[in-house]
């Protein structure tokens, strides 16, 4: 088979408060109180903008759990190098040299025979690291795929994690879900669409990760997932897992107040253009990851809050996810 060098790629992605009172959807989260919040510990959250006008928020949750101090950790940022991204790609049998990508952001390295093309990336910013088989397509096949048990894919997806070195120490609880799935149609003679058969295209296990009890906050800067396809193979994997260790205690604002703040706009959220009222059913500590492209000193506590958006006729239309700062 014919190998070639790395000199340029293309990167490919793949492929889920209070009662009555209502206030804007959109807010940026800084505070003015520099007295009470220290600005290394204070989590930037990416701005988004909600649709005009003003939601209605319903606080329903109960039996929350309240903290005196947690922990901060400070993120333990490895070197992250052509060298290293080669020793790294030699674990998974890539030949050849590995390149910047992306204006820099990025190092990888492309392994391409007459049959296949597999790619390996790591985030320079965050160490993050995606693994693909670009072609052929076997994330979606043509044909139903012959995958394994729920149970044998755990096993090969961590085997196949820790011989290349990315399974971590500090895994929680792992699940498998369908990663994607494929739908047969065809058209038949009025012209409509008629779905012949849908099949699941390949299972995903998922890793997921706790912080002395608390989990990570759904800001999609923490991820470990490993797609596993026809026969068992492992098609793609990204690890997004940032290694830590810890800095200070500090205290903490209660739930009640971290409700308030919620309501007073200190916070991020977004909605849907037609959502008309969110009930919040769960609020809780969880800490904070930046995405795989950013670079992070401090991993910090944020009031994570977790509900429902419901259009006007009182339909759930998408889940709600909102935050505020925690540290007092």
């Amino acid at each position: 088979m014919k190998k070639k060098k790395l000199i340029g790629l293309l990167i490919v992605g793949v492929i889920s408060v209070l009662g009555g009172c209502s206030y804007p959807q959109s807010i940026n989260v800084v505070s003015d109180d520099n007295s009470r919040v220290n600005d290394r510990f204070t989590v930037m959250f990416p701005s988004t903008a909600g649709p005009a006008g003003n939601v209605t928020f319903e606080f329903h949750a109960t039996d929350l759990a309240e903290h005196d101090s947690v922990m901060i950790y400070q993120t333990n940022n490895t070197s992250v190098n052509t060298n290293t991204v080669t020793e790294k790609g030699r674990k998974l049998g890539f030949e050849g040299d590995a390149g910047f990508v992306d204006q820099r952001l990025k190092i990888s390295m492309l392994d391409e025979t007459e049959d296949e093309v597999r790619q390996f990336t790591v985030w320079e910013n965050s160490g993050a690291v995606e693994y693909t088989i670009l072609i052929p397509n076997k994330l979606y096949r043509e044909t139903p795929p012959n995958l394994p048990s729920e149970e044998m894919a755990k096993s090969i997806a961590t085997k196949f994690l820790y011989q290349v070195g990315l399974l971590p120490s500090d895994v929680g609880n792992i699940e498998v879900v369908t990663g994607g799935s494929v739908s047969l149609k065809k058209k038949n003679g009025t012209g409509t669409t008629e779905i012949l058969d849908t099949y699941t295209a390949h299972l995903l296990v998922r890793y997921h990760r706790q912080i002395d009890g608390l989990p990570v906050a759904n800001s999609g800067g923490n991820k470990l997932g490993v797609r596993i396809g026809d026969r068992g193979e492992v098609i793609y994997v990204l690890k997004v897992w940032r290694d830590i260790s810890p800095y200070t205690h500090v205290k903490v604002k209660t739930s009640n107040q971290a409700c308030q703040e919620l309501k007073a706009g200190l916070g991020e959220y977004y909605v849907p253009p037609d959502c008309k009222k969110v009930i919040i059913e769960e609020a809780y500590l969880a800490y904070w990851m930046e995405p795989l492209d950013e670079l992070q000193e401090y991993v910090m506590p944020v009031y994570e809050f977790k509900g429902r958006c419901l259009d006007i006729n009182g339909k759930a239309i998408d889940v709600f996810y909102g935050w505020t700062n925690a540290v007092e």
